[in-house]
Formats: structure tokens, C-alpha cells, sequence
């Protein structure tokens, strides 16, 4: 059913107050109960914690439903509005697709013998080696593809470019040498170009093998990332901000207006998104245009991974600063860009990090060590029943929330402190002006 615009802004408007309402009744009458569930529970009396440790207590309860609450509120709400109104997509364009590969003989064969399984009539496939010293041009050359070599490694945006100036499909996808994907990928990108305002498509990255309990929180991340939010910003009334490495659609037009990839930050995928979205185009989602990748299997890999990933988008919201509050772009400028991804995934992020030291300097000297970990127990089993409940909707609702995932969902804490303290590093390592690299 087609919903008038009016009526659809109405709708946004009114999941904003919602949330807002819920959020406020929760402030305010959450730590009420909290303190006579503390009593019945432990037989303590109203005073056994210092009046500064509850305000304290109550400030970072307050601090925690407004970011994390009321945002997941917000999320959930703008999610079910999620703008089903797309046309019907016949043409079946000619698509280039794009693979740069360094130094991986190891991988790039299992990214190429899925592109055999395609199910899609008209697509060539170009891969260009960045200067491999490894034997991956190679095992490019007996794939019998087009294929590009760099004599001297140039970085990944170089190698994008590269292949975009060869490309000769009006839609160019782009994937990586360490994924590959679903057969039925590229006709689920193609459909996301239901309109001459969609510049660019983002997919869906889903992690393969979840061989250990690292990269099982790695699939809950990337799944609540990605299918929650991304249909959550659709819903609020505009596109994605970012679309993923391992599989996203560009129109080749607007890849030569923007100069194609660049390398003035680390995370040219990011980057580049919002240069289209700059230029008054949206950017689509199509969850079931699926790339499957391997995570990192050891924190050492994931530690550089992310230190990369998080220096990356500080970049990028430097650079694109302009978008921030911008009414041009919507709502990705009035809350993802600046909000969402940058105040609450960043500051509030490192500042999560930091309650651990908070809490055992309030345990010292507060005089009641006991009482006063009565008393936080309750709101850290708020904060532990509505972060799962949360995780758990999104595996349910991709039919992901299998026995393998259940410890995982329960344990995964740590490894959302540890993230934090990335992001923490990340923002310092900016501040400071250390060398960027592919090591953070």
C-alpha cells in the first residue's frame, strides 16, 4: 500500500515522540523501583547507600537510557517504516564488477569460483593486483578474467580506481578478494536502482565460518549493524550511510564525477558514500544482495581491523563535517551522521569505556562497597536484560538465533567494552595526529 508522504512524515514524528516519552518515563520512575527491588532483594534499608553514590548511580542510569535507549527505541520504530515503495526493475544493465587484491593467493580463487555461480546474464569481472608479491596474479591469470596489474602496491583506492577506468558496465559492484558472493547478489543490488536518485547500493556482509566465540559476537555486531540499522535509516526517510567493501553498487557516472575512490582517508568505502550523498543522491539498501566474509579470528587481527576501521570514519566525519546538521540530507544529517555514528558510537562510546574504572573507584570510597554494588547490580541488569533482548530481536527476526549464538548473545559485553576502548584509542591516536595506517 502506498502511504502519503505526509502521513509517512507524520508517522516519523510520532516514533520520535514515542521514544522520547518512553525514555523519560524511564528516568524517572525506573530507579523507584529499583531501590524497593533492592530492599526486598538484599533486606537493605534506604540509606545503607550515600545520597552522592545514588545520585551518581542515577546520573549514569539517566546517562544510559538516553544513550542507548532511547536511540534503540528510535531505531526499532523507524525500522518498522522502512519505505517498501520501490518500482519494478526490468532492465537487466551490463555491471562491471571490481576486485582489488593484494598478496591473496590464499582467497582470491574462492571470491572468483563464486562469480562462476552468478545468476545474472551480462557482467565481466575485473580484478586488479596491487602490486602482489605473493603468487596472486597467477591465480588471477588461470581464472580467466580481465585483469589489472600494478607493478608496485598503490593502496586499496588506487586499485579501485583502476578498475573503474576499465570498467565498461554503467553500474559498477564492488567486492573483496577475502569474500565472495551469493549467486543471487547482483540481481538483488540492480533492483535497488529503483530510481534515478539511487546513486549506490549497499548489501549485505555476513560472516563465514563462525569457527569461534570471537567471530560469533562478530556476527551479532555485523547482523544488528547492518539489517537493524540500516533498515532503520531507510525507515526515517532517507539512505544508508555507508556501504560495505565486500559488496555495493555504484553508478559508474557518479564515481567519475567524484573523482572515484580516494585515499585521503583509510576508509574509501565510507567516504565515497557520502560524496554521493552529497551530491543529492540516495543511497539504497538491499539486504538479500549478501557477500560473505572472514572476519578476524584472533583480538590481534580484529585489534588492527578495527584501530583501521574507527581512524577511518574520524576521518571521514572531518571531512564530511558539512553534512552534520545539514537539513539538505534528512535525517543522515540530522541524526546518523552526527548523532548516531559520531557522538554515540565515538564519545559516548570511550566515555562506556570508562564507567569500568568508575565503578570500582566508587566501590573504594564510597564507604559501603556492599550496599553500593546492591544498588548497581540493578541497573546493570537493566542495562544486561535490554542489550540482549535488543540483540536477540535482530537474530530472531534474520532466523539467526541459533544454539550456537545463544552463549554468545549472553557473554558478548566484553567484547562491546573492548570496541569501546578501539574507539577510545582510535579517537586519541586522531587527536595526537599519529601516522594513519592499515594498522590503526
Amino acid at each position: 500500500m502506498r502511504l502519503n508522504h505526509s502521513l509517512l512524515v507524520a508517522f516519523r514524528v510520532l516514533v520520535i515522540v514515542s521514544a522520547a516519552l518512553i525514555a523519560l518515563f524511564l528516568i524517572k520512575t525506573a530507579p523507584v523501583y529499583a531501590s524497593h527491588w533492592s530492599s526486598l532483594l538484599y533486606n537493605t534499608g534506604p540509606h545503607s547507600v550515600p545520597a552522592w553514590i545514588s545520585l551518581t548511580l542515577l546520573f549514569l542510569y539517566g546517562y544510559f537510557i538516553l544513550t542507548v535507549v532511547f536511540p534503540f527505541l528510535l531505531t526499532l520504530g523507524w525500522m518498522t517504516l522502512e519505505d517498501t515503495q520501490k518500482q519494478a526493475v526490468t532492465s537487466v544493465p551490463f555491471v562491471s564488477i571490481v576486485i582489488p587484491a593484494y598478496n591473496e593467493e590464499a582467497s582470491i580463487l574462492r571470491s572468483l569460483d563464486a562469480l562462476d555461480r552468478m545468476d545474472y546474464p551480462s557482467f565481466e569481472v575485473i580484478v586488479v593486483n596491487d602490486g602482489s608479491t605473493d603468487f596472486t596474479f597467477s591465480v588471477i591469470e588461470r581464472a580467466r578474467v580481465k585483469c589489472i596489474h600494478l607493478k608496485q602496491n598503490q593502496g586499496k583506492a588506487a586499485a579501485l580506481n583502476a578498475g573503474i577506468a576499465e570498467a565498461k558496465g554503467e553500474i559498477i559492484v564492488f567486492s573483496d578478494s577475502d569474500s565472495w558472493l551469493h549467486p543471487m547478489t547482483l540481481r538483488y543490488l540492480i533492483q535497488g536502482f529503483s530510481s534515478p536518485l539511487v546513486g549506490a547500493v549497499s548489501g549485505t556482509v555476513e560472516i563465514k565460518p563462525q569457527s569461534n566465540m570471537l567471530r560469533r559476537w562478530q556476527v551479532i555486531e555485523y547482523t544488528f549493524g547492518q539489517f537493524f540499522v540500516k533498515k532503520a535509516q531507510l525507515g526515517s526517510g532517507n539512505g544508508v550511510a555507508i556501504c560495505p567493501g565486500p559488496v555495493c553498487a555504484f553508478r559508474k557516472d557518479l564515481l567519475i564525477k567524484i573523482g572515484g575512490f580516494s585515499n585521503r582517508t583509510i576508509t574509501e568505502d565510507f567516504d565515497a558514500t557520502l560524496d554521493i550523498i552529497s551530491l543529492g543522491y540516495q543511497v539504497n539498501y538491499s539486504p538479500q544482495a549478501i557477500a560473505y566474509t572472514e572476519a578476524p579470528k584472533t583480538w590481534r587481527q580484529l585489534k588492527r581491523q578495527r584501530l583501521r576501521w574507527f581512524r577511518g570514519h574520524i576521518q571521514t566525519f572531518a571531512l564530511h563535517r558539512k553534512l552534520f546538521f545539514n537539513r539538505r540530507v534528512g535525517s543522515l544529517g540530522a541524526y546518523w551522521l552526527p548523532v548516531y555514528y559520531f557522538f554515540l558510537g565515538y564519545i559516548c562510546g570511550a566515555l562506556e569505556f570508562l564507567l569500568i574504572p568508575l565503578v570500582i573507584l566508587l566501590f573504594f570510597i564510597s564507604g559501603n562497597g556492599v550496599a553500593m554494588l546492591q544498588a548497581a547490580s540493578i541497573y546493570a541488569l537493566f542495562a544486561f536484560l535490554f542489550v540482549t533482548i535488543g540483540y536477540s530481536m535482530v537474530l530472531i527476526q534474520t532466523k539467526q538465533l541459533h544454539r550456537s549464538l545463544v552463549v554468545a548473545l549472553v557473554t558478548i559485553y566484553p567484547y562491546l567494552f573492548y570496541l569501546n576502548w578501539l574507539r577510545l584509542r582510535a579517537l586519541v591516536n586522531e587527536l595526537r595526529g599519529k601516522a594513519a595506517t592499515w594498522s590503526g
